[in-house]
Protein backbone atom coordinates (compact mmCIF):
# COMPACT_ATOMS: atom_id res chain seq x y z
CA UNK A 1 0.00 0.00 0.00
CA UNK A 2 2.78 2.43 0.88
CA UNK A 3 4.62 1.66 -2.32
CA UNK A 4 1.50 2.18 -4.42
CA UNK A 5 0.72 5.49 -2.69
CA UNK A 6 4.32 6.69 -3.19
CA UNK A 7 4.29 5.67 -6.85
CA UNK A 8 1.05 7.54 -7.49
CA UNK A 9 2.41 10.62 -5.74
CA UNK A 10 5.58 10.60 -7.85
CA UNK A 11 3.68 9.91 -11.08
CA UNK A 12 0.66 12.19 -10.71
CA UNK A 13 1.46 14.64 -7.90
CA UNK A 14 0.16 14.90 -4.32
CA UNK A 15 -3.24 16.41 -5.23
CA UNK A 16 -4.20 14.05 -8.04
CA UNK A 17 -7.34 11.96 -7.39
CA UNK A 18 -5.40 8.71 -7.95
CA UNK A 19 -2.84 9.74 -5.33
CA UNK A 20 -5.54 10.72 -2.84
CA UNK A 21 -7.38 7.44 -3.44
CA UNK A 22 -4.20 5.42 -2.90
CA UNK A 23 -3.40 7.28 0.33
CA UNK A 24 -6.94 6.72 1.54
CA UNK A 25 -6.53 2.99 0.91
CA UNK A 26 -3.24 3.04 2.84
CA UNK A 27 -4.88 4.78 5.80
CA UNK A 28 -7.78 2.31 5.78
CA UNK A 29 -5.31 -0.57 5.97
CA UNK A 30 -3.41 1.11 8.80
CA UNK A 31 -6.65 1.62 10.72
CA UNK A 32 -7.67 -2.01 10.20
CA UNK A 33 -4.37 -3.18 11.65
CA UNK A 34 -4.67 -0.90 14.67
CA UNK A 35 -2.16 1.79 13.66
CA UNK A 36 -4.58 4.60 14.42
CA UNK A 37 -2.09 7.44 14.91
CA UNK A 38 -0.39 6.67 11.62
CA UNK A 39 -3.73 6.34 9.83
CA UNK A 40 -4.85 9.73 11.14
CA UNK A 41 -1.57 11.26 10.01
CA UNK A 42 -1.98 9.86 6.48
CA UNK A 43 -5.55 11.17 6.30
CA UNK A 44 -4.51 14.64 7.47
CA UNK A 45 -1.65 14.82 4.97
CA UNK A 46 -3.93 13.68 2.15
CA UNK A 47 -6.51 16.30 3.12
CA UNK A 48 -3.87 19.00 3.24
CA UNK A 49 -2.61 18.11 -0.24
CA UNK A 50 -6.13 17.72 -1.61
CA UNK A 51 -7.04 21.22 -0.41
CA UNK A 52 -4.78 22.78 -3.05
CA UNK A 53 -7.04 21.57 -5.89
CA UNK A 54 -10.26 20.27 -4.32
CA UNK A 55 -12.91 21.93 -2.16
CA UNK A 56 -14.02 20.52 1.19
CA UNK A 57 -17.31 19.27 -0.24
CA UNK A 58 -15.93 17.20 -3.11
CA UNK A 59 -16.85 13.47 -2.84
CA UNK A 60 -13.25 12.31 -2.66
CA UNK A 61 -12.46 14.84 0.07
CA UNK A 62 -15.64 13.96 1.96
CA UNK A 63 -14.49 10.33 1.99
CA UNK A 64 -11.17 11.36 3.54
CA UNK A 65 -12.93 13.56 6.10
CA UNK A 66 -15.36 10.79 7.03
CA UNK A 67 -12.62 8.20 7.41
CA UNK A 68 -10.51 10.57 9.51
CA UNK A 69 -13.50 11.23 11.76
CA UNK A 70 -14.00 7.48 12.22
CA UNK A 71 -10.40 7.12 13.36
CA UNK A 72 -10.76 10.11 15.69
CA UNK A 73 -13.81 8.50 17.30
CA UNK A 74 -11.97 5.23 17.84
CA UNK A 75 -9.09 7.19 19.39
CA UNK A 76 -11.54 8.89 21.76
CA UNK A 77 -11.30 12.34 20.16
CA UNK A 78 -15.08 12.63 20.26
CA UNK A 79 -15.37 16.41 19.99
CA UNK A 80 -13.33 16.59 16.80
CA UNK A 81 -15.03 13.51 15.37
CA UNK A 82 -18.47 14.96 16.05
CA UNK A 83 -17.57 18.32 14.50
CA UNK A 84 -16.28 16.64 11.35
CA UNK A 85 -19.25 14.29 10.99
CA UNK A 86 -21.70 17.16 11.60
CA UNK A 87 -20.05 19.29 8.94
CA UNK A 88 -20.16 16.41 6.48
CA UNK A 89 -23.82 15.76 7.31
CA UNK A 90 -24.79 19.35 6.49
CA UNK A 91 -23.19 19.03 3.06
CA UNK A 92 -24.82 15.66 2.37
CA UNK A 93 -28.29 16.72 3.48
CA UNK A 94 -28.09 19.80 1.29
CA UNK A 95 -26.73 17.90 -1.69
CA UNK A 96 -28.42 14.50 -1.45
CA UNK A 97 -31.31 14.82 1.00
CA UNK A 98 -32.02 13.25 4.40
CA UNK A 99 -32.50 9.67 3.23
CA UNK A 100 -29.57 9.22 0.83
CA UNK A 101 -27.27 6.28 1.69
CA UNK A 102 -24.27 8.56 2.24
CA UNK A 103 -26.32 10.82 4.53
CA UNK A 104 -27.51 7.81 6.52
CA UNK A 105 -23.93 6.57 6.89
CA UNK A 106 -22.93 9.87 8.46
CA UNK A 107 -25.99 9.85 10.73
CA UNK A 108 -24.94 6.37 11.84
CA UNK A 109 -21.46 7.66 12.67
CA UNK A 110 -22.96 10.46 14.77
CA UNK A 111 -25.13 7.91 16.59
CA UNK A 112 -21.97 5.98 17.44
CA UNK A 113 -20.46 9.15 18.87
CA UNK A 114 -23.57 9.56 21.04
CA UNK A 115 -23.09 6.03 22.32
CA UNK A 116 -19.40 6.66 23.02
CA UNK A 117 -20.35 9.75 25.02
CA UNK A 118 -22.57 7.59 27.22
CA UNK A 119 -25.90 8.72 25.78
CA UNK A 120 -27.11 5.18 25.14
CA UNK A 121 -30.84 5.99 25.11
CA UNK A 122 -30.39 8.75 22.54
CA UNK A 123 -28.11 6.55 20.47
CA UNK A 124 -30.65 3.73 20.48
CA UNK A 125 -33.38 6.07 19.22
CA UNK A 126 -31.04 7.21 16.44
CA UNK A 127 -30.08 3.65 15.47
CA UNK A 128 -33.72 2.53 15.31
CA UNK A 129 -34.71 5.53 13.20
CA UNK A 130 -31.83 4.99 10.78
CA UNK A 131 -32.62 1.26 10.60
CA UNK A 132 -36.25 2.01 9.77
CA UNK A 133 -35.27 4.43 6.99
CA UNK A 134 -32.66 2.05 5.55
CA UNK A 135 -35.15 -0.84 5.49
CA UNK A 136 -37.76 1.31 3.77
CA UNK A 137 -35.49 3.06 1.28
CA UNK A 138 -32.96 0.32 0.47
CA UNK A 139 -34.69 -2.82 1.66
CA UNK A 140 -34.28 -5.00 4.77
CA UNK A 141 -31.57 -7.14 3.17
CA UNK A 142 -29.42 -4.29 1.84
CA UNK A 143 -25.84 -4.40 3.21
CA UNK A 144 -26.20 -0.93 4.74
CA UNK A 145 -29.43 -1.94 6.48
CA UNK A 146 -27.77 -5.07 7.81
CA UNK A 147 -24.83 -3.04 9.10
CA UNK A 148 -27.17 -0.73 11.03
CA UNK A 149 -29.02 -3.76 12.40
CA UNK A 150 -25.74 -5.13 13.73
CA UNK A 151 -24.91 -1.78 15.29
CA UNK A 152 -28.23 -1.73 17.12
CA UNK A 153 -27.60 -5.22 18.47
CA UNK A 154 -24.12 -4.18 19.60
CA UNK A 155 -25.59 -1.19 21.45
CA UNK A 156 -28.04 -3.46 23.28
CA UNK A 157 -25.28 -5.90 24.20
CA UNK A 158 -23.11 -3.05 25.47
CA UNK A 159 -25.96 -2.17 27.84
CA UNK A 160 -26.03 -5.84 28.96
CA UNK A 161 -29.48 -6.30 27.44
CA UNK A 162 -28.26 -9.65 26.21
CA UNK A 163 -31.59 -11.33 25.46
CA UNK A 164 -32.66 -8.39 23.28
CA UNK A 165 -29.26 -8.26 21.62
CA UNK A 166 -29.41 -12.00 20.89
CA UNK A 167 -32.74 -11.58 19.09
CA UNK A 168 -31.38 -8.72 16.98
CA UNK A 169 -28.17 -10.57 16.16
CA UNK A 170 -30.02 -13.71 15.12
CA UNK A 171 -32.29 -11.70 12.83
CA UNK A 172 -29.35 -9.79 11.35
CA UNK A 173 -27.28 -12.96 10.95
CA UNK A 174 -30.07 -14.78 9.15
CA UNK A 175 -30.52 -11.87 6.75
CA UNK A 176 -26.74 -11.56 6.19
CA UNK A 177 -26.36 -15.23 5.34
CA UNK A 178 -29.19 -14.97 2.84
CA UNK A 179 -28.15 -11.69 1.23
CA UNK A 180 -24.36 -11.67 1.56
CA UNK A 181 -23.26 -15.27 2.05
CA UNK A 182 -21.74 -17.16 4.95
CA UNK A 183 -18.20 -15.82 4.46
CA UNK A 184 -19.03 -12.11 4.13
CA UNK A 185 -17.36 -9.90 6.77
CA UNK A 186 -20.73 -8.54 7.94
CA UNK A 187 -22.05 -12.09 8.37
CA UNK A 188 -18.99 -13.11 10.34
CA UNK A 189 -19.15 -10.00 12.52
CA UNK A 190 -22.74 -10.75 13.47
CA UNK A 191 -21.95 -14.41 14.16
CA UNK A 192 -18.94 -13.42 16.29
CA UNK A 193 -20.97 -10.90 18.25
CA UNK A 194 -23.80 -13.38 18.71
CA UNK A 195 -21.24 -15.78 20.17
CA UNK A 196 -20.14 -13.02 22.56
CA UNK A 197 -23.74 -12.45 23.66
CA UNK A 198 -24.27 -16.18 24.19
CA UNK A 199 -21.07 -16.36 26.24
CA UNK A 200 -22.16 -13.40 28.34
CA UNK A 201 -25.30 -15.37 29.16
CA UNK A 202 -23.21 -18.36 30.24
CA UNK A 203 -24.14 -20.45 27.19
CA UNK A 204 -20.59 -21.45 26.32
CA UNK A 205 -21.51 -24.71 24.61
CA UNK A 206 -23.40 -22.62 22.04
CA UNK A 207 -20.81 -19.83 21.86
CA UNK A 208 -17.67 -21.92 21.33
CA UNK A 209 -18.72 -23.59 18.03
CA UNK A 210 -19.68 -20.17 16.66
CA UNK A 211 -16.29 -18.72 17.62
CA UNK A 212 -14.55 -21.69 15.96
CA UNK A 213 -16.58 -21.18 12.80
CA UNK A 214 -15.73 -17.46 12.68
CA UNK A 215 -12.02 -18.13 13.29
CA UNK A 216 -11.92 -20.74 10.50
CA UNK A 217 -13.72 -18.54 8.00
CA UNK A 218 -11.75 -15.38 8.81
CA UNK A 219 -8.50 -17.34 8.72
CA UNK A 220 -9.41 -18.56 5.24
CA UNK A 221 -10.84 -15.32 3.83
CA UNK A 222 -8.85 -12.62 5.65
CA UNK A 223 -5.72 -14.47 6.69
CA UNK A 224 -4.45 -15.75 10.07
CA UNK A 225 -2.87 -12.43 11.07
CA UNK A 226 -5.80 -10.15 10.26
CA UNK A 227 -6.96 -8.22 13.36
CA UNK A 228 -10.50 -9.62 13.07
CA UNK A 229 -9.18 -13.18 12.87
CA UNK A 230 -7.00 -12.69 15.93
CA UNK A 231 -9.80 -11.01 17.87
CA UNK A 232 -12.09 -13.98 17.25
CA UNK A 233 -9.31 -16.41 18.20
CA UNK A 234 -8.67 -14.51 21.45
CA UNK A 235 -12.36 -14.63 22.34
CA UNK A 236 -12.44 -18.33 21.46
CA UNK A 237 -9.51 -18.82 23.84
CA UNK A 238 -11.25 -16.99 26.67
CA UNK A 239 -14.45 -18.97 26.12
CA UNK A 240 -12.53 -22.25 26.22
CA UNK A 241 -10.94 -21.15 29.48
CA UNK A 242 -14.31 -20.29 30.99
CA UNK A 243 -15.59 -23.69 29.83
CA UNK A 244 -12.83 -25.45 31.81
CA UNK A 245 -10.57 -26.26 28.85
CA UNK A 246 -7.31 -24.46 29.73
CA UNK A 247 -5.05 -26.59 27.50
CA UNK A 248 -7.12 -25.84 24.41
CA UNK A 249 -7.31 -22.19 25.44
CA UNK A 250 -3.52 -22.01 25.80
CA UNK A 251 -3.10 -23.17 22.20
CA UNK A 252 -5.37 -20.40 20.95
CA UNK A 253 -3.41 -17.79 22.90
CA UNK A 254 -0.18 -19.14 21.44
CA UNK A 255 -1.55 -18.38 17.97
CA UNK A 256 -2.83 -14.97 19.08
CA UNK A 257 0.57 -14.00 20.49
CA UNK A 258 2.36 -15.15 17.33
CA UNK A 259 -0.04 -13.25 15.07
CA UNK A 260 0.20 -10.04 17.04
CA UNK A 261 3.99 -10.35 17.19
CA UNK A 262 4.11 -10.52 13.40
CA UNK A 263 1.78 -7.56 12.87
CA UNK A 264 2.42 -5.34 15.90
CA UNK A 265 5.96 -6.24 16.85
CA UNK A 266 7.30 -8.76 19.36
CA UNK A 267 7.38 -6.23 22.21
CA UNK A 268 3.87 -4.85 21.83
CA UNK A 269 1.84 -4.96 25.05
CA UNK A 270 -0.82 -7.15 23.46
CA UNK A 271 1.84 -9.78 22.71
CA UNK A 272 3.05 -9.68 26.31
CA UNK A 273 -0.53 -10.05 27.58
CA UNK A 274 -1.23 -13.02 25.29
CA UNK A 275 1.98 -14.83 26.25
CA UNK A 276 1.39 -14.22 29.95
CA UNK A 277 -2.20 -15.46 29.59
CA UNK A 278 -0.92 -18.60 27.86
CA UNK A 279 1.49 -19.27 30.73
CA UNK A 280 -1.34 -18.89 33.23
CA UNK A 281 -3.46 -21.35 31.28
CA UNK A 282 -0.66 -23.90 31.02
CA UNK A 283 -0.21 -23.72 34.76
CA UNK A 284 -3.96 -24.05 35.30
CA UNK A 285 -3.98 -27.07 32.96
CA UNK A 286 -1.43 -28.85 35.14
CA UNK A 287 1.63 -28.20 32.97
CA UNK A 288 3.90 -26.20 35.31
CA UNK A 289 7.08 -26.98 33.38
CA UNK A 290 5.63 -25.62 30.13
CA UNK A 291 4.30 -22.60 32.00
CA UNK A 292 7.72 -22.06 33.57
CA UNK A 293 9.45 -22.14 30.18
CA UNK A 294 7.02 -19.58 28.76
CA UNK A 295 7.40 -17.29 31.77
CA UNK A 296 11.19 -17.53 31.74
CA UNK A 297 11.35 -16.67 28.04
CA UNK A 298 8.92 -13.80 28.53
CA UNK A 299 10.88 -12.52 31.54
CA UNK A 300 14.14 -12.56 29.58
CA UNK A 301 12.54 -10.60 26.77
CA UNK A 302 10.84 -8.14 29.10
CA UNK A 303 14.13 -7.41 30.87
CA UNK A 304 15.66 -6.51 27.51
CA UNK A 305 13.10 -3.83 26.73
CA UNK A 306 11.88 -2.57 30.12
CA UNK A 307 13.73 -0.98 33.05
CA UNK A 308 14.41 -2.73 36.35
CA UNK A 309 11.45 -2.49 38.68
CA UNK A 310 8.91 -2.37 35.88
CA UNK A 311 5.60 -3.85 37.13
CA UNK A 312 5.59 -6.47 34.40
CA UNK A 313 9.01 -7.72 35.48
CA UNK A 314 8.01 -7.97 39.13
CA UNK A 315 4.76 -9.73 38.18
CA UNK A 316 6.64 -12.30 36.13
CA UNK A 317 9.17 -12.88 38.90
CA UNK A 318 6.46 -13.42 41.48
CA UNK A 319 4.42 -15.80 39.35
CA UNK A 320 7.53 -17.65 38.19
CA UNK A 321 8.48 -18.38 41.80
CA UNK A 322 5.06 -19.94 42.41
CA UNK A 323 5.22 -22.01 39.22
CA UNK A 324 8.72 -23.27 40.04
CA UNK A 325 7.54 -24.29 43.47
CA UNK A 326 4.59 -26.13 41.94
CA UNK A 327 6.97 -27.95 39.61
CA UNK A 328 9.33 -28.80 42.46
CA UNK A 329 11.99 -26.56 40.97
CA UNK A 330 12.37 -24.06 43.78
Amino acid sequence: MREIADQERQKSGPSHPDTITARNSLAVALKDFGSLDEAASVYREALRDASYKHSDDQPLVLTLRHNLAVVLRIQGNLNEAEREHSAILQIQERRYGHEHPETLTTRLSLARVLDDRGFAAEAEVAFREILSICARVMGPDHPRTLSVHGNLAYLLADQERFAEAETEYRDALSACRKALGVDHPETLTNNHNLAMVLGNQGRLTEAIPRFRDVVERRDRTLGPDHPETLLARKNLGESLSRAGQPSESAEEFKEVAAGWARTRGADHESVWDARYRRAQLLWEAGHPRAAQEELEALLDRTREVRPDGDPRITTLQRVLMAVRADDGDS
